[in-house]
């Protein structure tokens, strides 16, 4: 047992460290080289703050809809529940409580594949749009998939309580589920990242190898960090929570980063998201901001 939690931690090292590594060497590959990155036409904080508040509206809501898919599986169960924005209580026990401890990944899961459906539909709609439905999809995926592998390390966390004390999977099955879900992450990552480059404000002829990494430093590492701290203030107590934000950036968006020069022929639509502050990511965070704290820091009773 003790062998197997230490391959699906050190799987989880791999994760974190690799892409690191893997732009490290990308940076360095196009010093020598000398690549151009510049963006033309595109005024860098103005692309920060249309991508780190988008980032904002993405964690946010995906972290609310897991809260809110959690509640609901209590209530299925006929449990009184109560739901904040980043943690929910219930009172009663049922046979089934562990399994539904699983909804809220599964939920958020399947929203994440939905927003994706709706992001590579919506190619004509308002680019800040798309970026919002970017990120709502990202972060479906990539706050659910982690919980596989976190389940198995510590069945005390709500997917462990499905997976462990409910299913009572094989632990060899769950070491393998693990480590195919972290797996995958690193190609969703690289997926992500081609995606997120077709939003890319400039013309495609113009999207070198080395405006490539710009763009998603741009619009991914820097926009996404700035996002999480700005994510701080819309936590509950315990002050704990604050770290999840950057637990799934750091487990995340690196790959997006360093797979960059992998991705060719990426059709880019020009658009403003570097040259017109958008209103309507700002209007949403200061809506969601003053419900969940004027409203969900003290729990709404299902």
């Amino acid at each position: 047992m003790f062998l197997k939690m230490r391959i699906v931690q050190v799987t989880l090292i791999l994760l974190l460290v690799i892409p690191v590594i893997w732009g490290l060497l990308n940076l360095l590959s196009r010093k020598k080289r000398r690549h151009n990155t510049a963006i033309q036409g595109v005024k860098v904080p103005i692309l920060l703050y249309n991508g780190a508040l988008s980032y904002v509206i993405g964690f946010n809501v995906i972290f609310f809809l897991q809260e809110l898919f959690l509640v609901l599986g209590k209530k299925m169960l006929g449990l009184s529940a109560t739901l904040y924005h980043n943690n929910h209580t219930w009172e009663g026990d049922h046979e089934m409580v562990n399994l539904m401890q699983g909804s809220g990944a599964a939920g958020i899961f399947i929203c994440g594949i939905i927003f994706m459906v709706v992001f590579l539909q919506i190619k004509s709609s308002n680019a800040i749009v798309r970026l919002i439905f970017f990120w709502l999809s990202f972060h479906g995926i990539f706050q659910s998939l982690p919980q596989i592998a976190i389940g198995f390390l510590d069945p005390s966390t709500d997917v462990g309580n499905a997976l462990v004390y409910y299913l009572d999977l094989n632990q060899n099955l769950l070491i393998g589920l693990s480590i195919f879900t972290l797996v995958s992450m690193a190609f969703l990552g690289i997926i992500y990242g081609r995606l997120l480059l077709t939003l890319a404000p400039i013309r495609k002829e113009l999207l070198t190898d080395g405006v490539r990494f710009r763009v998603i430093l741009y619009m991914a590492v820097i926009s996404g960090f700035i996002g999480c701290v700005l994510t701080i203030p819309f936590r509950i107590l315990p002050m704990s929570q604050a770290l999840t934000p950057f637990l799934v950036f750091a487990f995340s968006i690196p790959w997006l980063w360093a797979s960059a020069g992998l991705h060719r022929e990426i059709n880019t639509h020009p658009n403003p998201l570097g040259q017109k502050i958008y209103k309507i990511p700002l209007i949403l965070c200061l809506v969601m901001l003053l419900f969940f704290r004027m409203v969900l820091v003290n729990g709404i009773n299902w």
